[in-house]
């Protein structure tokens, strides 16, 4: 963390942003025959290479209910990201992507016939996420963000994918 902050304040241009988004997880594909619209939560760090290109990291948690009692799953993203940033002083839009391992989770819990059970497994996946979303300065140091993350998971049998419509803040190190 020192090297990099050291290396972040040497830079004449160089930014480095934080920021933390929520939203609706709508299940896609296959996924949807049993899924239902879940709630996702991601923290990214971003850093700025120059005015229009960033790479990062993102950490998510992607949380979806089904149509069977007791029964859910969930997604948690740990990727290398990357975004093109266009500047319109105010409002910034941009595309990105992020790549990387996707980590299955599902939990069972319930009764059968008077015996109780909880069960739970999960699985790492390879992963992908096309992004498009835009950045709002509501000053120097901070920024409303909104975006939406397709999210493609290489998951055993079939790819599970799911559109996540995100909206949160950025704070901006400099």
């Amino acid at each position: 963390l020192i090297v990099i902050l050291a290396f972040v304040s040497i830079s004449t241009y160089a930014q480095f942003y934080v920021g933390a988004t929520v939203g609706p997880q709508i299940p896609l594909g296959d996924l949807s025959d049993g899924g239902k619209t879940g709630f996702g939560l991601n923290l990214s760090g971003k850093y700025l290479l120059n005015d229009n290109m960033a790479v990062g990291l993102n950490l998510g948690y992607n949380s979806f209910g089904t149509d069977l009692k007791g029964f859910t799953f969930s997604f948690m993203p740990i990727t290398g990201l990357f975004e093109y940033h266009i500047n319109l002083d105010q409002f910034t839009p941009y595309v990105g992507a992020d790549l990387g391992l996707y980590n299955y989770r599902y939990k069972m819990k319930g009764e059968i016939m008077g015996e109780k059970f909880n069960n739970s497994d999960s699985e790492i996946y390879f992963g992908f996420a096309p992004t498009v979303g835009a950045l709002y300065n509501i000053n120097s140091d901070i920024a409303l963000t909104a975006n939406a993350k397709y999210n493609f998971v290489l998951t055993e049998d079939d790819p599970s994918s799911f559109l996540g419509i995100n909206f949160g803040i950025v704070y901006k190190i400099k």
